[in-house]
């Protein structure tokens, strides 16, 4: 993604699939530096009702989707 401006100091790019590696246009978000906090907030909430609905699992320090 090329926004053609330096981010201001209260800005970050968001990898939305967690991998810093992958630089694809539709992975990459710019956003304010509290913004991304309450993103990675709200990830984690998402995961744990993912986790009671039984969704995702997670067994040895890794989170995994399960099968349906």
């Amino acid at each position: 993604m090329m926004i053609k401006r330096n981010l201001s100091s209260l800005e970050i790019v968001h990898h939305v699939d967690g991998n810093g590696l992958n630089n694809e246009p539709g992975n990459l978000s710019v956003m304010t530096k509290k913004k991304h906090s309450q993103c990675h907030l709200s990830l984690s909430q998402c995961v744990g009702r993912l986790v009671k609905m039984g969704a995702v699992g997670f067994e040895n320090g890794i989170y995994y989707a399960k099968e349906r």
